[in-house]
């Protein structure tokens, strides 16, 4: 895990919810290694609803 992961997560995780069709996120990586984006984007705006499906995991 690079230091900067955790801002890169969030804002795709951001761009996803808020790009809703005009921007796909995918990642080969697990749902599970975004924790970190998703507690930070969390915190941010708790309204938001954050799936695996925004970045094209499975659960």
């Amino acid at each position: 895990m690079k230091p900067y992961d955790v801002v890169v997560t969030a804002i795709l995780l951001c761009a996803a919810v808020l790009g809703e069709v005009g921007i796909r996120v995918e990642s080969d990586g697990e749902w599970e290694e975004w924790i970190a984006g998703r507690e930070l984007v969390n915190k941010l705006f708790p309204e938001w609803e954050l799936t695996p499906e925004l970045i094209g995991a499975d659960s």
